[in-house]
């Protein structure tokens, strides 16, 4: 039997759901206080359609960008020195 929590609300449905829109249906149900984005954003566990993670529980860290070796020039733009117009 799987439970999931949505803040302080334990849910604990007959059978997992199978997409976070039958997760969103059943929890309003119950909880009707309970919005879509909230139980979106909230679910634990999160649930997975089709390997994915659809529940909007970004606790995966994002790669950055890589690093380049390229090196500004610190001396700006060279002049000779002023002469007469």
């Amino acid at each position: 039997m799987t439970t999931y929590t949505v803040r302080r609300y334990t849910i604990v449905p007959p059978k997992p759901f199978k997409t976070l829109d039958q997760a969103v249906q059943y929890i309003q149900e119950k909880y009707p206080e309970l919005d879509k984005e909230t139980i979106e954003k909230y679910i634990n566990p999160s649930i997975k359609e089709n390997g994915t993670d659809k529940s909007g529980n970004t606790s995966e860290k994002a790669a950055g960008s890589p690093k380049t070796s390229s090196k500004a020039g610190t001396g700006g733009i060279e002049e000779g020195p002023a002469g007469k117009d």
